[in-house]
């Protein structure tokens, strides 16, 4: 992928807000919450974390500090550019890729910062490193056009900075489309790839500001206020031992979660004989309880029988489906059913009535669950749902994984 694809698809403020990629936690006086930068050569995002600093009063970090603490060591005085590259790329092999941003972990764990802002990220094992250890950690992405960037450029005037067109092409070349498979290399363009939002800063400087304004009044600060206040999540049944493994698995997630039983169809057979059809049912319960409560996030729970050669398991599925769209799907337990009660099933009856009346229980599935009667317990019907449900919220709490829409060539 080349600059301009990148100046292409930053052709907007921001594209997009992760639902759960902001997961916030609380501290008794600050909500601690760090932006990390990263973007091409003059793309301006040392002029983004200079304003956040003076207006928002931000703690700034660069991982380059990393780097020039380094060359001082060693005694060098001015750092050129090629330096910086040379040493960072050193670090990283010797020391791992993720090395510069552990070092500023470090440092950010010996103080009480609350909005913190990080720059110079080069490496996608950087921003792997920080979202993992960071929990309230936002990628954003800076770019411009090359021949804006390449002005900017001549006239800062710094050592080292390419002097003459071909130069610079050449420069950008390296940073952004890295095509060696060391990890340890400068990374730019595939770091780009992970970012949660864009700022396209091929204006003026008043614009630039502007758009940070709108990048932080209308989707970080929010998305702190939500995260604050009570989350409603919608679930489609009434069974209170599913609803308790929902609440359960969010409240993992949000300090403040309110959950909701809809009575809801599935509009699948009783006891669905495919993943598929268990799958669809799912989503079928997820969407409807998410239209009739307007939560934030609503679950559907699913369970049905798979075949495997010539025997049958008790599948459990979750759907969870946002309020923006966005969709996760996850299995539970696998637990094998009995030859004896496939023809009873069949004959579309539902299983937990086929157990009751097996064993002389009443309402099974708001208890242990088929599966618990099954193991004697050691499967219960809230862990299974808990399993579901937090396999299906993977797409949500780790989108650096999910979300490569773009390939590099």
């Amino acid at each position: 992928m080349t600059s301009q694809d990148f100046s292409n698809i930053l052709a907007s403020v921001f594209v997009h807000c992760l639902d759960l990629s902001i997961v916030m936690s609380t501290t008794k006086k600050k909500i601690k919450f760090t932006l990390g930068l990263v973007g091409p050569i003059c793309a301006g995002k040392e002029t983004v974390g200079e304003y956040l600093r003076r207006k928002y009063k931000v703690t700034y970090y660069s991982l380059s500090d990393t780097i020039r603490d380094e060359l001082s060591f060693l005694g060098f005085g001015r750092h050129s550019r090629e330096l910086l590259q040379a040493i960072g790329i050193e670090l990283r092999h010797h020391r791992g890729p993720d090395y510069l941003a552990r070092r500023i972990v470090d440092k950010m764990k010996r103080t009480d910062h609350g909005f913190t802002v990080i720059g110079s990220i080069r490496n996608p094992e950087e921003a792997h490193f920080l979202r993992e250890n960071l929990p309230n950690f936002c990628l954003v992405g800076v770019d411009a056009d090359q021949k804006v960037r390449f002005k900017r450029m001549k006239k800062r005037d710094r050592v080292g900075d390419s002097r003459d067109w071909e130069e610079f092409l050449k420069a950008d070349e390296r940073e952004l489309d890295q095509q060696t498979k060391e990890i340890f290399q400068i990374q730019v363009g595939t770091a780009l790839l992970e970012a949660d939002f864009f700022i396209d800063n091929n204006l003026t400087k008043r614009t630039l500001y502007k758009n940070i304004d709108l990048l932080v009044n209308q989707t970080i600060k929010p998305s702190i206020r939500n995260r604050l206040s009570e989350v409603t999540i919608a679930v489609g049944s009434k069974n209170p031992v599913k609803i308790a493994a929902v609440k359960s698995v969010f409240e993992k997630l949000f300090p403040n979660v309110q959950v909701i039983g809809v009575e809801v169809g599935s509009g699948v057979a009783t006891t669905p004989f495919s993943d598929e059809e268990a799958v669809g049912g799912g989503n079928n319960r997820a969407k409807e309880a998410l239209k009739k409560t307007k939560a934030r996030f609503a679950v559907g729970l699913e369970g049905g029988l798979k075949q495997v050669g010539e025997k049958y398991f008790l599948s459990n599925w979750a759907v969870v489906v946002s309020h923006s769209g966005k969709i996760g799907v996850g299995g539970g337990s696998e637990v094998p059913i009995p030859d004896k009660l496939i023809p009873q099933i069949r004959r579309k009856k539902d299983l937990g009535e086929i157990v009751d009346n097996l064993i002389g229980t009443k309402h099974i599935k708001t208890q242990v669950g088929v599966s618990g009667v099954l193991t004697k317990g050691l499967v219960h019907r809230f862990d299974e749902t808990e399993l579901a449900v937090s396999s299906a919220l993977s797409k949500f709490i780790s989108p650096e994984f999910y979300n490569r829409s773009s390939k590099r060539r």
